[in-house]
């Protein structure tokens, strides 16, 4: 049956709770039933065959960089300003800048421009940290798989060469000593936590966030906000690099070839200002 005119104009009149009431009656009364969406199934095989193709790309280019002896100390997953650092590095036309940095390794700068900026300075440091982050969680990666295979290739050993019959006593006294090697690897990893919060509090990104619930987690450091609050300094004549022009070559600075800088707070922080 369907609404008269009137009826219509009288259900749209209505409020949301009184009008919803009313459909609800009437598809009970005359039963229809409320087709309810039906979820497609994810189609991952285009995600995986892409995945694998990227894999087998990756490990040809690793097989013909490690044959090579020149281009051997190059990285597979290396960036197209890694490659022109590289080249320029070779030519004697690049400046290497090293950052100190608290608590963690050093980053080697490499900039390919002849005259390079603050700006340049600054993506080069970004980029640099990503990349080196990147390669440091597949490396943990890696060394976790390995240890895997290894501790389950020897547990399928031990239980091929291991009798039917073994004590109960005997799997009481392993399981006490894994628990007890276990509570030793949990104090440990508090205790290295704490000394790296303490060590990267005063630091200029923001590694002490990446230590959670006693492990490490992926860094999100936010660059926007860290160029704000921080700046860098010379550590040898402790001039600091005023970077309000970004496009201010570097030997205008004092900064040359082969000189390091550090992270330091800024005395006033520059809030919402564009950075050029």
């Amino acid at each position: 049956m369907k609404m008269p005119q009137r009826c219509k104009k009288r259900a749209k009149r209505l409020p949301v709770n009184l009008l919803r009431k009313r459909q609800r009656e009437q598809r009970h009364i005359q039963g229809i039933k409320k087709k309810r969406k039906t979820r497609r199934p994810k189609i991952d095989i285009e995600r995986r065959a892409h995945q694998e193709l990227v894999s087998a790309t990756e490990a040809e280019l690793k097989k013909i960089l490690q044959s090579n002896d020149v281009l051997s100390d190059i990285q597979y997953d290396c960036e197209p300003e890694e490659l022109l650092g590289e080249i320029a590095l070779a030519e004697d036309n690049a400046t290497t800048i090293y950052i100190e940095r608290d608590g963690l390794s050093t980053l080697t700068v490499v900039l390919s421009q002849t005259n390079p900026t603050i700006s340049n300075l600054k993506r080069a440091i970004e980029l640099t940290a990503r990349v080196q982050n990147k390669r440091e969680l597949r490396e943990r990666y890696e060394s976790r798989r390995k240890r895997r295979r290894l501790s389950e290739e020897t547990g399928n050993k031990s239980d091929s060469n291991d009798d039917s019959g073994v004590n109960a006593a005997n799997d009481k006294v392993a399981t006490n000593q894994k628990r007890q090697q276990q509570q030793k690897r949990q104090q440990q990893q508090v205790q290295t936590t704490t000394a790296w919060l303490m060590a990267n509090r005063s630091t200029g990104e923001f590694i002490h966030s990446t230590t959670r619930c006693g492990h490490l987690h992926r860094t999100t450091v936010s660059w926007r906000f860290l160029w704000r609050a921080y700046m860098l300094i010379d550590v040898q004549s402790k001039n600091p690099l005023y970077d309000e022009d970004g496009r201010k070559l570097l030997i205008d600075c004092g900064i040359e070839n082969g000189t390091t800088l550090r992270f330091c707070k800024r005395e006033i922080y520059l809030k919402r200002r564009r950075q050029k």
